[in-house]
């Protein structure tokens, strides 16, 4: 989702007295393997550290803040499904302005050690339609090994951001550390008891959180582990900014709604509800909203490209063809001629995440449903399965 902006979020730069805290973290310049338990030793794999840190640094030299994200991991591969599941790291390029720096390392059962080497560090694009990534093989890499990564990338400033702090394989430790410099925040873990503390690191603020033997989340059929592993949110903003939940899902509602609701109906459409109406009158809301979607749902088609035209109501009315967004503009056109009153609900799907109605993240917004309040039933405008009445089941149960 493109970086969403709140108006009176603006930043003067000013000189840090202190230097970033990535140029001081390091890795142990002498490692030694770790002792693991005999039931550790069980596992194809097992975390012994997972550390991320995210950085907010203000110079004079830039009107925002600028973002560094660190990610420090030690894993313990005991098998060959452990070494197959962790001899190629991958590092997401979304955002990413540069790359700081990688290293990795390999230190097998005799403390043999292997260093990365960087030329083999490749950029692959649009891997499996994730995105671009950073790639390389880990060398030296056998039975009951220690892999060890270490990288920072920076990143423009955001508002917001999250990270998910368990995996498919146990881990020991791990820490995520939020360095604040002096903006405010709001952060919050999902799925954990345990709390942030606050800390100071290299003199600046920051927030800390330390979870120990986080096991493995398995993956169960008709489950939902990747919305269930424990998760950070956070929000990032100036000192002394008076900026409440209220304010971001209001900017959202302003932003998504000024868009949708149309004040006045094409000829096209007026024309088109007639024909459907057929000289029909005293139709129940039910039957006019199913009117619209059975007429909707055969006659436009959803297309998933970035062509902006896909959600300019005079081409998509003109083409039959519209985005995921777009479709919503014909909806909303539609149901307007035909003086029905309706909703739009923004959600997520249950599987991926869980929606959380008390902390804005733009990255929950992720599916729209069209609400009849008068009948109480919904509309999913891209789904050609469904038509008046539940919502899907991948979000049922949901918040919205």
């Amino acid at each position: 989702m493109k970086r969403t902006a709140i108006a009176l979020l603006l930043f003067i730069g000013y000189l840090n007295s202190y230097g970033q805290y990535y140029t001081s973290y390091d890795w142990k310049e002498k490692p030694i393997l770790h002792e693991v338990s005999e039931e550790d030793k069980k596992e194809p794999s097992i975390g012994i550290l997972k550390n991320h840190i995210v950085e907010y640094f203000i110079t004079t030299a830039d009107t925002e803040p600028v973002r560094y994200e660190t990610e420090h991991t030690i894993t313990r591969v005991n098998t060959d499904v452990g070494i197959s599941q962790h001899n190629t790291v991958y590092i997401p390029m979304y955002e990413v302005e540069q790359v700081v720096d990688i290293k990795a390392r390999t230190i097998n059962s005799q403390g043999k050690i292997t260093l990365l080497n960087k030329d083999n560090i490749k950029e692959v694009k649009n891997v499996e339609e994730y995105g671009d990534f950073k790639i390389f093989a880990i060398e030296g890499v056998e039975k009951n090994s220690e892999i060890e990564v270490l990288y920072t990338v920076k990143k423009p400033y955001e508002l917001y951001g999250s990270e998910v702090l368990q995996s498919n394989y146990p881990i020991k430790r791990v820490e995520f550390s939020l360095v604040l410099d002096s903006l405010s925040s709001n952060i919050k873990a999902y799925r954990t008891d345990k709390k942030f503390i606050n800390a100071t690191v290299d003199g600046k603020k920051a927030k800390k959180l330390t979870l120990n033997n986080v096991p493995a989340m398995i993956e169960e059929e008709y489950a939902t582990p990747l919305a269930n592993k424990i998760e950070v949110v956070y929000q990032v903003f100036p000192q002394e900014q008076d900026v409440n939940q209220d304010m971001f899902w209001g900017n959202v509602a302003y932003n998504i709604g000024r868009q949708l609701f149309p004040n006045s109906v094409p000829e096209l459409v007026a024309n088109d509800i007639e024909k459907m109406l057929d000289g029909r009158e005293n139709l129940s809301e039910f039957e006019k909203a199913s009117l619209v979607d059975n007429f909707i749902k055969s006659n436009f088609s959803i297309i998933k490209n970035q062509n902006p035209d896909l959600s300019n109501l005079e081409y998509i009315l003109k083409n039959k063809t519209a985005s995921d967004f777009g479709i919503l503009k014909v909806y909303a056109n539609y149901f307007t001629a035909m003086d029905l009153d309706f909703e739009f609900v923004v959600t997520a799907n249950r599987y991926q995440l869980k929606f959380d109605p008390d902390f804005f993240l733009p990255n929950m917004l992720r599916d729209f449903l069209i609400y009849l309040p008068n009948e109480k039933k919904y509309i999913a405008p891209d789904r050609l399965e469904n038509r008046v009445g539940e919502a899907p089941f991948n979000i049922l149960g949901n918040y919205g």
